[in-house]
């Protein structure tokens, strides 16, 4: 991002894509006029999220390959299903909650403990030609 500690930039701002979906977080190094963002697709990412509506929490991390995958839903859990859209829950600390995040593809039972949760991300990464960072730290809200 062409934009650095210079314009106020901080490690773990909130960055959006031009539609308010969520992209990632700001990560270091930070520089004074550039910055590194971490997507949310990045296997070393972990937002918590919810379906809209819904009260299942988990965390989803990204797969490395543009899409993500939800953690810690349990096998015996039926509140979720696919085509349900994801939000951020807040338990973080980073993402404020109610940030668009992504919607359910698919739900496999892998016969263990929790199930297999596929999601496609909201942004597009064709069409994050223009971000938002959000300067406002969450925890100045919680």
């Amino acid at each position: 991002v062409n934009k650095g500690s210079l314009d106020g930039v901080k490690k773990n701002m909130v960055v959006l894509d031009k539609n308010g979906h969520l992209v990632g977080r700001i990560v270091d190094p930070i520089s004074f006029k550039e910055t590194r963002v971490q997507m949310i697709t990045d296997t070393e990412s972990g937002v918590s999220v919810v379906p809209q509506g819904k009260g299942v929490p988990g965390v989803l991390i990204g797969d490395g390959n543009g899409r993500c995958r939800l953690e810690f839903i349990l096998s015996t859990d039926t509140a979720i299903a696919e085509g349900d859209r994801l939000i951020t829950a807040g338990f973080d600390g980073i993402y404020f909650p109610g940030i668009e995040v992504g919607r359910v593809t698919s739900i496999v039972e892998k016969g263990g403990l929790f199930k297999t949760v596929q999601v496609e991300p909201t942004f597009k990464i064709q069409d994050i030609d223009l971000l938002a960072i959000i300067t406002v730290d969450t925890k100045e809200f919680f």
